[in-house]
């Protein structure tokens, strides 16, 4: 077991903290290729940030951030919203 755990913190800090394309989350309907949850978080994020500074309330925010090119996940409603308040504090 802690062979296991050294090799995987061996392949995080070898790959600056990303995994191996094969290993990362994907999902369908973006255009640009394999989203991983890396993309969607910080679509997110970038998504918030804009509603915030435009003085929006976070319920405003809710309303307005579109995930839904990142597939499945962006495809949780209730889960987005809970995200979407934790960054928006």
């Amino acid at each position: 077991m802690a062979t296991t755990a050294i090799g995987f913190s061996l392949l995080i800090a070898s790959t600056n903290g990303t995994l191996p394309l094969s290993s990362r989350s994907r999902c369908t309907g973006w255009s640009g290729g394999n989203p991983t949850q890396r993309e969607y978080l910080q679509d997110m994020l970038n998504q918030v940030k804009t509603g915030k500074q435009a003085g929006k309330t976070v319920d405003e925010v809710i309303r307005s951030v579109n995930l839904g090119r990142h597939g499945g996940l962006g495809s949780s409603a209730s889960g987005n919203a809970a995200s979407i308040r934790a960054m928006y504090r």
